[in-house]
């Protein structure tokens, strides 16, 4: 039951987020088209910062089913599919190394050099970071 809670209060928060961010951005997207910059460029942004907020509501099971054959009747996912999920699996795989080098997390290091080795090490390298021992 906890677990849900804090899943609505997540949900609820990260729209009002979003929706604060959304309002700010219509006043400097103001701006900039008083300033010369074409309305359509400011649509094609807003359209997609409103897709990224909605694919982060999804949760990783969501994600996971999407490219799973049972769920699809045995077809498979098309190249578009396995590359959103990979994009997904990437950025949380960059944001828990990063939070784990910003916490100096050693026993992270350890396990996920265990399973990942050198993706680690790109990671870091890719986030302009030093390599871990």
């Amino acid at each position: 039951k906890h677990h849900q809670e804090w899943i609505r209060f997540w949900f609820r928060r990260n729209d009002q987020e979003f929706e604060e961010g959304m309002r700010r951005s219509r006043e400097l997207d103001q701006a900039a088209i008083e300033r010369g910059l074409a309305p359509d460029l400011l649509e094609v942004l807003a359209r997609s910062d409103r897709e990224r907020h909605r694919r982060d509501q999804f949760p990783v099971g969501v994600f996971l089913d999407s490219i799973d054959k049972r769920r699809l009747n045995g077809r498979k996912a098309s190249a578009e599919k396995l590359l959103e999920v990979a994009e997904v699996g990437k950025e949380l795989l960059y944001a828990a190394i990063a939070t784990a080098d910003d916490d100096d997390n050693e026993q992270f290091f350890v396990e996920a050099y265990l399973d990942w080795g050198p993706l680690v090490d790109t990671v870091l390298e890719e986030c302009g970071r030093e390599y871990r021992d």
